[in-house]
């Protein structure tokens, strides 16, 4: 790994602001927060992300990773979430940005997120997820650690 990432790679808590694009294209601005810990066999990655709104929704996340070794560029995930199901995906470490896919158990679900270090203690997000080939929505934020 040429450039050491703080995003998972170690413990943390970092806030999350920016744009969510629902199906129809609306834009709504969102913030959210997501706390990564590490215990001996498993790095957990646990948050919310919340749409504001008039009525404000929130969609939480969990997301298991099998820890990394020295060197290791590719780590395994699996998610549970009460819409899409167990998912499993991989991320994968590019130089300064890191690269996750995943898909549903029953392959209904897909999506891809791509974060990149601007600093040590910032990233971009930028995502999507998708149900068969419709566009469920996509996301653009700014992570800062605390």
């Amino acid at each position: 790994m040429t450039h050491r990432h703080s995003f998972l790679f170690e413990e943390g808590t970092w806030n999350a602001k920016g744009s969510y694009y629902d199906s129809e294209d609306n834009v709504l601005k969102t913030e959210g927060q997501t706390t990564i810990t590490h215990t001996g066999n498993l790095w957990v990655n646990e948050g919310y992300m919340r749409l504001l709104k008039t009525d404000p929704a929130e969609f939480s996340s969990r997301y298991e990773f099998t820890p990394a070794k020295p060197n290791e560029t590719m780590l395994d995930s699996v998610s549970v979430n009460p819409v899409t199901g167990k998912i499993s995906g991989t991320l994968t470490v590019v130089d300064n940005s890191l690269i996750s896919s995943r898909n549903s158990e029953n392959n209904d679900y897909s999506g891809c997120k791509f974060l990149i270090k601007t600093d040590a203690e910032k990233y971009l997000n930028y995502g999507y997820l998708k149900k068969g080939n419709t566009l469920v929505s996509r996301w653009s934020l700014e992570l800062e650690k605390e």
